[in-house]
């Protein structure tokens, strides 16, 4: 009985546990779906989470400091660093 006691409590605490955050290349990598190393708007808006679609292409045409239309992997780095709710679009 003890055993399963101990068992249930470090299954208990696993699920408790905080989550792995991922990586901003694992995003990128996923988000890029057609791998070609850079981000279109319409690959953002399909990977976003985010409810304010207006909201991301806003913010993807402020992290666009190439202006060419596209987010590459260090465009990407930033926006991903800039607040919570920016890391949690994706």
């Amino acid at each position: 009985m003890r055993s399963f006691a101990i068992v249930c409590l470090l299954a208990l605490l696993a699920a408790c546990a905080p989550k792995a955050k991922t990586s901003n290349q694992d995003v990128f990598t996923t988000i890029d779906t057609n791998n070609d190393g850079k981000l279109s708007m319409e690959e953002v808006l399909k990977a976003s989470k985010h409810p304010n679609k207006d909201a991301v292409r806003s913010r993807f045409e402020m992290m666009d400091s190439t202006t060419d239309g596209y987010l590459d992997r260090q465009e990407f780095d930033v926006w991903r660093g800039l607040d919570d709710d920016t890391s949690r679009m994706f």
